[in-house]
């Protein structure tokens, strides 16, 4: 790091450049190459208004790279508001600035030159190890300098006021504290550590073997270690990067936050590692909560690994990060972790390890737990108080607490659960005019449940209800049910009488009421609803109750239950399907009928295996368990499948069957032979056989050796005709028959 010395010099009157404090903060950079005059050493410009030369810049080989330059100047005016800088002998003629945004008679920190404040313009210049002189020229009237701060690209600061911000140039203080000097290491988890400090806080600490990193660590160990304390592993056993048997120099780098950085003492180890084999992966871990402890502590057991060295301890880690190290003699093969918290879920694995500090494969997988709460939470009736009367409609009230939340407080009336309140405060609104509290004494108890569903134990309180005329209706009598669908339950009752007369009626399904009927009202169907819908196959309890204008309930009648059908379901695919042709045109299917009462049959068809390209080509009645399928082209191989159906859906497939098309018998027949001519009876070319059928004639030409064929003639009689120049014409009949060659020989008489 370097510091140039504070220095003024006036120019003249009209311009007086001041240098101070010119810093070169230090850093990691990319080599950027200078656009200025490089590769040559610098002329001076022209300078009417003054030139300062600072104190020469000594770089090592480790501080040469790129370096922005950042100056602090006060423009006059908006029109004088720039300088030229040299650096060194290969940047030079540097205009610093010449913008119009810098605001006049006010210091301005500017990095850009030619007036261009964008990044391709910053004044980026390259110094190479060695010593470099700055030299600043004064081309503009009236515009001072008072600092200059050259920083590497890779720790730039972006000064404020005087730029005392970014002027920090102590390193940090690093000392190497582990291995100990002369120590012998040796397995995969050797701890490198440093102590690191410095007034502006370290940014990262390198650890290095020679030259060769071993790794980097950012954040400060608090323990096990000292405060400040920077740590790595180093494997020594690695098989990407082994390390030999042998003697090493071991450093820290530290950096502080602006880049500034500091090389420890070297400390000389010997790697000696003579055991390389690990210990096998520990197995058959187990996790379990103790029980009886005052905080919640887990406890681990898992099966001991063995090595040729002996184990000398397990690692234990708790969601991925090292927890501790179980050691002794013998080495225990369990350990505890406490304290925990109640709700969290927490990840265990176990490595072990041996002499030389190999370590194994971690236990897997991972074992995992959640802390339970067993902790029950508690409640107590509020009001009405134990051994107050009541009548009419009363607000029962309960609190409820529990060390981790209570989700929900049930009130009770006589035993039976009543309501049921999840938010506080816990309230209940109890009619005492119902058939279920008639006049006397009654108990209310309330019982609260935290979010493990832990119940509390129930507070009751004892009460005596009194309220007005309590003499009842009569029971609704004939009371009916009668389930007539799978989702639907229709009941019925005669009316019930009473001197105040009837006001409601109440029917209760499986102990829950459902809304209030009229005074009138002598059936009702249950279809439920959507929250709690009817459901197929399902038993329900019924109760009916009458109650009259004093809100006097009829006594409690006999339950009758009800059980509904089962729901229709989707038909079974039909069995034992069969195809067969009748005809060239004709395939006709048969098939068992299928279970599930379908409303009809699709039938599908293809003309390969593939089923997937099958086609729907009808539907029949659920009656039907045949079809003919007509239309088919002849000696064509055809595949099937039928699916049942009604209004719930479609069934699988049946299975597959397929038939061919018959081949049509042959309707058609041959005539043949061979023509000679009457004048040495040899055989006659070029005669020209003709038979007339199906609207138009049809006709061959004999060969050299008098040879001709007719084929494909309709069954039935014919006229067929003899016609050669020379000859004379010859009509023969011919009888032509299914699928048969006629041969007719023909001598023509020539002329």
């Amino acid at each position: 790091m370097h510091k140039l010395k504070t220095m003024t010099k006036a120019i003249n009157r009209n311009f007086s450049l001041i240098l101070a404090s010119a810093v070169l903060l230090a850093g990691l950079s990319m080599v950027v190459a200078s656009p200025e005059r490089a590769n040559a050493a610098c002329a001076a410009p022209s300078a009417p208004y003054g030139t300062v030369t600072a104190p020469t810049i000594t770089l090592n080989a480790d501080q040469a790279g790129t370096y922005r330059v950042t100056a602090r100047i006060m423009a006059p005016d908006t029109i004088s508001n720039s300088f030229t800088l040299d650096i060194g002998d290969n940047n030079c003629g540097i205009k610093v600035g010449d913008s119009a945004t810098i605001a006049p008679n006010t210091w301005t920190w500017v990095d850009y030159k030619n007036g261009a404040t964008n990044t391709n313009t910053k004044i980026d210049v390259v110094l190479a190890a060695g010593t470099h002189t700055v030299k600043m020229y004064g081309t503009e009237p009236g515009v001072k300098v008072d600092r200059v701060l050259l920083m590497k690209t890779s720790a730039i600061c972006s000064p404020r006021g005087t730029g005392d911000n970014c002027t920090e140039i102590t390193p940090p203080v690093v000392t190497l504290n582990a291995p100990a000097p002369n120590a012998i290491v040796n397995g995969a988890t050797v701890r490198v550590s440093a102590i690191a400090t410095d007034n502006f806080g370290i940014s990262r600490v390198d650890f290095f073997r020679g030259a060769d990193l071993i790794g980097t660590d950012i954040t400060p160990a608090t323990t096990p270690d000292v405060a400040n304390t920077y740590s790595v592993l180093w494997d020594t056993l690695s098989v990407t990067n082994p390390v030999p048997n042998g003697r090493y120099s071991l450093t820290a780098k530290a950096y502080d936050q602006h880049g500034n950085e500091k090389i420890s003492l070297p400390v000389e180890v010997t790697v000696a590692n003579s055991d390389t084999t690990k210990p096998t992966q520990p197995t058959n871990l187990r996790v379990v909560m103790a029980s009886g402890t005052v905080t919640p502590q887990a406890n681990l057991t898992w099966t001991a690994s063995t090595d040729s060295g002996g184990v000398t301890g397990y690692d234990i880690y708790r969601g991925g990060t090292f927890l501790k190290t179980v050691t002794g003699t013998p080495v225990p093969t369990s350990t505890t972790d406490a304290p925990l918290v109640v709700g969290q879920t927490y990840s265990y694995y176990v490595i072990a390890k041996d002499g030389a500090g190999n370590a194994s494969d971690p236990s897997a997988p991972p074992v995992s737990i959640t802390v339970p709460d067993t902790t029950v939470p508690t409640v107590s009736v509020d009001s009405p108080a134990d051994g107050e009367t009541v009548s009419g409609t009363v607000t029962v009230t309960a609190t409820a607490d529990d060390d981790i939340g209570v989700t929900r407080v049930q009130f009770f009336v006589d035993g039976v659960l009543r309501h049921e309140d999840t938010t506080e405060p816990y309230t209940f609104s109890w009619n005492t005019n119902t058939v279920n509290t008639p006049n006397g004494t009654h108990t209310i108890a309330a019982e609260s449940f935290d979010a493990a569903n832990n119940p509390s134990l129930r507070d009751t309180n004892t009460v005596t209800v009194q309220n007005g005329e309590t003499t009842p209706p009569t029971v609704p009598e004939n009371f009916r049910t009668t389930a007539t669908a799978y989702n639907r339950v229709d009941l019925s009752w005669d009316a019930s009488t009473d001197a105040s007369g009837i006001k409601n009626y109440l029917l209760v399904r499986n102990g829950v009421s459902l809304p209030f009927l009229g005074p009138d009202a002598i059936s009702f169907s249950d279809t439920g609803t959507i929250e709690v819908p009817i459901l197929p196959s399902t038993t329900y309890s019924y109760q009916l109750y009458a109650i009259d204008n004093a809100n006097n309930y009829s006594l409690t009648p006999a339950t009758l239950a009800a059980t509904t059908p089962a729901a229709p379901t989707a038909p079974f695919a039909p069995t034992s399907l069969t195809a067969g042709a009748t005809s060239a045109n004709q395939i006709d299917l048969r098939w068992d009928a299928s279970s599930g009462n379908p409303s009809a049959y699709d039938i599908y068809r293809g003309t390969t295996t593939d089923t997937s390209t099958y086609t729907k080509i009808i539907s029949v009645t659920g009656s039907t368990t045949s079809f003919g399928n007509t239309g088919l082209n002849s000696a064509t191989t055809y595949y099937y499948y039928v699916k049942a159906t009604n209004s719930i859906g479609s069934s699988p497939p049946s299975n597959t069957a397929n038939a061919t098309t018959q081949t049509p018998p042959s309707t058609t027949g041959t005539v043949t032979g061979i023509v000679t001519s009457s004048k040495s009876n040899a055989p006659l070319g070029m005669v020209y056989v003709s038979v007339y059928y199906n609207g138009s004639r049809h006709s061959v030409r004999t060969g050299g050796n008098g040879q001709y064929t007719l084929t494909g003639i309709p069954v039935g009689t014919y006229s067929i005709k003899y016609r050669r120049r020379g000859h004379n014409t010859l009509y023969s009949d011919a009888t032509i028959t299914a699928d048969s060659t006629l041969t007719k020989n023909i001598n023509l008489i020539a002329n």
